[in-house]
């Protein structure tokens, strides 16, 4: 089987019809020549073009209720005591909604009401079991305490991750986590 040479020529000419395939040999000429600048430039111009062709990615906040989905920007941007008005407001009305229950948690997890946290978490998963969002603050949280206070609670943590992979193996969130 004969070899290719890699090369700038190699890629460009593979950018014209496979993005994907020129990004690999991009990435090949990179790892062949790692000092090279120019092959570095060149990886990030075929990553760009690989990037502007793809879908745009779906808003994670698209198929939350209105006011769950504010919480979410909230929580996002840092802004706990808001997220919280938001979300007390929102359970007062819809008492089992597992995730405000974790987003809950994950603010209570943030003032470092642990045990708290832990609390709205079970029972959050008393009513859901399969709820990734619930699992995987939780596995957060366990995972936090296990370095906080130096308990030995990394499997458990562990534990908790792989239950939310087994759930929904291609989630982002869980595959990072576990990881």
């Amino acid at each position: 089987m004969a070899t290719v040479e890699i090369s700038k020529e190699s890629v460009e000419e593979l950018a014209g019809s496979d993005l994907k395939a020129a990004c690999d040999r991009a990435r090949e000429l990179v790892a062949a020549r790692p000092d090279h600048e120019d092959a570095a430039k060149l990886l990030k111009q075929v990553v760009q073009r690989l990037a502007g062709e793809l879908p745009p990615r779906p808003d994670p906040n698209a198929h939350l209720p209105p006011p769950l989905a504010e919480a979410s920007r909230l929580l996002s941007a840092d802004q706990n005591e808001p997220a919280e008005i938001l979300l007390r407001r929102y359970l007062s009305e819809h008492r089992n909604d597992v995730r405000a229950m974790a987003m809950m948690a994950e603010i209570a997890g943030r003032c470092e009401l642990f045990d708290n946290a832990r609390k709205i978490l079970d029972r959050a998963l008393e009513i859901d079991p399969r709820s990734i969002d619930a699992l995987l603050i939780l596995g957060k949280l366990v995972s936090h305490l296990n370095l906080a206070q130096h308990k030995d609670r990394g499997e458990e943590a562990l534990e908790i991750v792989e239950r939310a992979l087994a759930i929904a193996p291609q989630n982002a969130d869980a595959v990072s986590l576990h990881s």
